[in-house]
């Protein structure tokens, strides 16, 4: 490549890293006041809230077993069923299984 199509390609670059960062400006302005208006937090900010909280549990969903090991207050070892167990009939010739509604 030569210099010309270098400086192009830098100056391109910069150009487009212009433009994204005016776009967020923008953005975060419109926001800002969409939020002062409506009192509705921007999807942004309820993200990073939430992923917050996620890092706070410690990854931990309730019932599951905590960092040693143990079960929490939520979970218990009568609470898992392995399988249901039902009777299945014969189908009868007059009655279908699936019936349209």
């Amino acid at each position: 490549m030569n210099l010309f199509t270098r400086l192009m390609l830098a100056l391109m670059g910069l150009v487009f890293m212009g433009l994204v960062a005016l776009w967020l400006m923008v953005y975060a302005v419109f926001a800002t006041l969409r939020w002062m208006v409506t009192g509705r937090k921007p999807q942004v900010v309820m993200m990073w809230q939430g992923l917050r909280a996620f890092r706070e549990r410690g990854f931990q969903a309730p019932g599951f077993a905590g960092a040693q090991g143990a079960p929490t207050e939520h979970a218990s070892h009568s609470d898992v069923e392995d399988a249901v167990v039902r009777e299945v009939r014969e189908v009868n010739e007059d009655r279908p299984r699936l019936t349209k509604n």
